[in-house]
């Protein structure tokens, strides 16, 4: 497993910027197990949420494992607390970066593959709004695009809406610093139903969409309801809920989950491999049998002298 921490020169962004990169190209080759075929590797831009970084996924998540388990490549861009939102005038144009820019640099620089069926799009809170709304966009470079616990954001532009997500990020003054007021937000490209709406009616490329929420929530209701609107605007959406709130443990199993059920990622080579217990020490060279539920201890006792044998 190749992990690689490095800084990109962006044009969108007129500076350099951190990137993440997961790679498992050094994958151990146990016996038994069929090698890798020599092919470019599917890829899942994952975007974090707000007060993130990059490294939350590998702190908070198994990702690394994920990946490794599916020949999966995995790129982990930073976004600040901007939503992943073009500000041209702060040349802070995280969207055209990470769905399309992004996309051309880690094609040139690693085995990708360039088709948009093999690259995913995900993210979580402010990430997965993000990873919808970059998805829509672009889709042209995403086949398939997945928001975890997804604000809505419009909800935090009327009046009594503050008590939600924008709230927490300065309330209504800072939405309005990134989006624009209620009234040019309605029919824009940050507002995701209005959003998909045009784009499957002008023909665009739209990616597959995954919505998932917690019922504990504060957000549960709000991404019900954009889950339908999307699939009221054409796309095909697939929507899962369950216990859990806008916390790790959730974003991590959802996370395992759509790498393995619904992305279209490699079969795992080693789903199947016997343990090792069983495949080799059931029985020694003096047939000494192992118990299956034991635990084996090293006992120290003190002998006559003081000293431990």
């Amino acid at each position: 497993m190749a992990y690689i921490k490095m800084n990109v020169f962006s044009r969108c962004l007129m500076r350099a910027t951190p990137v993440t990169v997961i790679l498992p190209l050094d994958r151990f080759p146990f016996p038994g197990v069929p090698e890798r075929e020599d092919k470019p590797f599917k890829t899942l831009y994952l975007l974090h949420g707000g007060f993130g970084s990059p490294n939350d996924y590998l702190y908070y998540t198994n990702i690394k494992e994920y990946a490794e388990s599916r020949d999966l490549a995995v790129v982990i861009p930073a976004g600040d607390n901007l939503f992943f939102s073009d500000q041209k005038q702060f040349h802070s144009n995280y969207s055209a970066f990470v769905g399309d820019e992004l996309v051309r640099l880690m094609n040139r620089m690693f085995p990708l593959s360039t088709a948009r069926e093999d690259t995913f799009l995900a993210g979580f809170s402010m990430g997965g709004y993000s990873a919808l709304k970059i998805g829509l966009k672009y889709g042209r470079n995403f086949g398939y695009a997945a928001g975890f616990s997804a604000p809505t954001i419009l909800d935090g532009l009327q009046e009594g809406g503050e008590q939600k997500l924008p709230e927490i990020l300065g309330g209504k003054a800072f939405i309005e610093a990134v989006f624009g007021d209620a009234a040019s937000f309605r029919d824009s490209e940050h507002n995701l139903a209005w959003f998909a709406a045009r784009q499957t009616e002008s023909g665009a490329a739209v990616p597959k969409l995954y919505l998932s929420v917690g019922t504990s929530d504060l957000l549960a209701d709000d991404c019900v309801r954009l889950g339908g609107q999307l699939k009221d605007a054409g796309c095909e959406v697939a929507f899962r809920t369950g216990p859990g709130g806008h916390d790790w443990a959730f974003w991590n199993a959802e996370l395992k989950y759509i790498v393995e059920n619904w992305l279209p990622t490699e079969e795992d080579r080693y789903a199947d491999l016997p343990g090792f217990l069983e495949a080799d020490l059931s029985t020694g060279a003096d047939n000494v049998e192992i118990p299956r539920n034991s635990t084996l201890l090293h006992e120290f006792t003190e002998s006559g002298n003081g000293e431990k044998r």
